[in-house]
């Protein structure tokens, strides 16, 4: 297994000296008579992954988690993480921070308590309009002053990567399904009837969908990082780094005009008229560059999420070949004894699986291969100093996706390795059983993630446990394998549309022994009628992953009939869709037969 494969495997460098960085960067507070500095996970571009040259809290506090902020004071310094990265979190970084369970005590909750007084900074071009309305709404009222800054850790990070410059591809009509000037006049129609002249979008993705571009500048998500300003008659100007699109043909973007990526404030500064931008999104900077700004949402959010015909059946075929690599794989790890290979070896046997098949690109994340009490880090990420060998009685979770020019995949089994425990078998049955309550709802029109979240939840909390994680997330097509806005999430309030693409994958984490996740893609589509009346228009889930549950980890008995008849149901399908090897093929019938 010496192939050269795209996951890399090197222990996260932890901050030799973090006293030094916290030093250096109070040093600049004192210069510039601050009291406090805020330093975030996020970028200019507000997305969850970032580049080398972006990853200022990693290479600050040495967190690698994709959620997360820091804020700095004289005397005190603290790292807010929520229930993903907590067992995380302690094994990244040193004890000059204080972690503080975020959500649950807010930035604002933190700086009343440890702050009587002073002036705490930001850089407005890392955080959005909404983020510091709202937390400077709660520091009016005290003798706490927010203030803006350039970049701290810019000043005392001596070695920061340059900026990449991923050459930029098109993605073509046959995968995209609709041309970028059809998409562009939609917009452009909307801001019309909104009376509204421009709209700046500062998102990669919903540019990278608009203009049916794709990019290499973020590892794992072929996105382009730009901005663009669209206006009212379908016109797009463009900012990008000019070495991004030598040899790009431009036959299909007569509507794009380009422009240097810093001209880009320059140029907001001169739009006469009302101007769009999202509140959620945009950072502060852009914002204060706008003479005539209107708050909206990002007009490509929407459609983007809801995937034409062309990108279903394009993500459909993606997911039938994908699920040949993880069956193969499943197949692999059952002939492998127990202590003879370890968490990368699976991670290499996959992707080796995975990187021949038509169409693909890229791993979609780097996957999480974590066995024994490593599964119990949902997000867990193996290394060479991390790495275990997978022992009997071991439940290796596997969470992974790839990237395709005609789709995005995302799919998590748990493998019992050697004989599962009573109580593996109890919460992988259970976990199971929350998975086929989301895959098997009808749901009137008009709800949100929020309404059908509690559904694989219930038969957790029914004996006292729960997961730190949303029940699942928008996934793109050729693009981001978390897409927003659509979530199976108690904070979600986005209805559920025909055509979105989500994640279904409850989970169990027992800390210090073993996770469990089991995860199918899901697409929205509107539901069969029934032969009993019916006046309500009704959604459905299409399950469009296919692999193998665990049969040795499924307690029958406390499956219902419903279940049990949807299990057998979704290996017919696994058997009619999936091709695998002559090898393969005993295996995956007996692995497939009738509970």
């Amino acid at each position: 297994m010496k192939d050269k494969i795209f996951q890399t495997f090197d222990t996260p460098q932890r901050q030799e000296n973090p006293s030094y960085l916290l030093e250096k960067l109070r040093q600049e507070l004192k210069v510039k008579k601050l009291d406090g500095y805020i330093i975030p996970r996020t970028d200019f571009f507000q997305g969850e992954y970032v580049t080398p040259s972006d990853e200022r809290l990693k290479f600050f506090t040495g967190f690698t988690g994709s959620a997360g902020f820091c804020c700095v004071l004289q005397e005190k310094a603290s790292i807010f993480v929520d229930g993903r990265y907590r067992v995380q979190v302690k094994q990244e970084v040193s004890k000059d921070y204080e972690i503080i369970h975020w959500p649950e005590v807010t930035l604002w909750d933190w700086l009343n308590k440890n702050l009587l007084n002073g002036t705490v900074a930001y850089d407005p071009n890392l955080h959005t309009i909404k983020e510091i309305d709202e937390l400077g709404a709660k520091i009016t009222s005290t003798s706490i002053q927010l203030t803006q800054t350039e970049n701290l850790i810019d000043l005392i990070w001596e070695s920061r990567p340059d900026s990449p410059l991923g050459q930029v591809t098109e993605h073509r009509l046959n995968f995209s399904g609709e041309t970028s000037e059809s998409k562009c006049a939609k917009i452009s129609q909307k801001l019309r009837e909104s009376e509204q002249k421009f709209c700046v979008l500062t998102d990669p993705e919903s540019i990278s969908w608009l203009l049916n571009l794709r990019g290499q500048d973020v590892p794992r998500t072929p996105v382009v990082q730009a901005c663009a300003i669209i206006s009212d008659d379908g016109r797009v100007d463009l900012f990008i780094q000019p070495e991004k699109t030598y040899g790009l043909s431009k036959k299909n973007l007569r509507h794009v005009f380009e422009f240097p990526f810093s001209e880009f404030k320059n140029h907001l500064r001169t739009l006469k008229g009302k101007t769009r931008i999202d509140y959620q999104k945009t950072p502060v900077a852009v914002k204060e560059s706008i003479d005539e700004y209107v708050f909206g949402d990002d007009p490509c959010l929407l459609p983007k999420a809801k995937k034409n015909n062309v990108e279903i059946q394009g993500t459909k075929k993606a997911h039938v070949r994908d699920a040949t690599a993880v069956t193969e794989f499943l197949f692999w790890v059952s002939k492998q004894k127990p202590g003879t290979f370890t968490e990368i070896d699976a991670v290499t046997q996959l992707e080796r699986l995975r990187r021949n098949l038509p169409n693909f690109r890229d791993i979609s994340f780097d996957t999480i291969s974590g066995s024994g009490p490593n599964g119990a880090l949902p997000h867990y990420r193996v290394t060479h100093k991390t790495n275990r060998v997978v022992k009997n009685g071991d439940i290796l979770l596997v969470d992974s996706g790839a990237q395709f020019l005609d789709g995005t995949t995302d799919i998590t089994r748990s493998i019992s390795v050697g004989s599962p425990t009573n109580e593996q078998k109890k919460f992988y049955t259970l976990v199971l059983k929350g998975m086929i309550a989301i895959s098997k709802v009808r749901f009137p029109r008009g709800l949100a993630g929020r309404d059908i979240d509690s559904l694989a939840r219930v038969p957790l909390w029914e004996i006292g446990h729960d997961y730190d994680h949303g029940t699942g997330h928008g996934v793109g097509v050729y693009l981001s394998v978390h897409e927003g806005p659509q979530r199976i999430s108690r904070a979600s309030n986005i209805v559920l549309e025909e055509g979105m693409i989500l994640s279904n994958e409850p989970g169990f984490y027992k800390e210090g022994s073993f996770g469990i996740r089991i995860e199918n893609l899901l697409i929205v589509k509107k539901a069969k009628k029934l032969k009993a009346f019916s006046n309500r228009d009704m959604l459905e889930f299409e399950t469009i992953s296919f692999a193998p549950l665990d049969r040795k980890l499924i307690i029958k008995d406390i499956l219902t009939k419903a279940e049990i008849d949807w299990i057998n149901q979704y290996n017919k399908s696994i058997l009619s869709k999936v091709v695998v090897s002559k090898e393969c093929e005993p295996w995956l019938k007996k692995e497939t037969r009738p509970l």
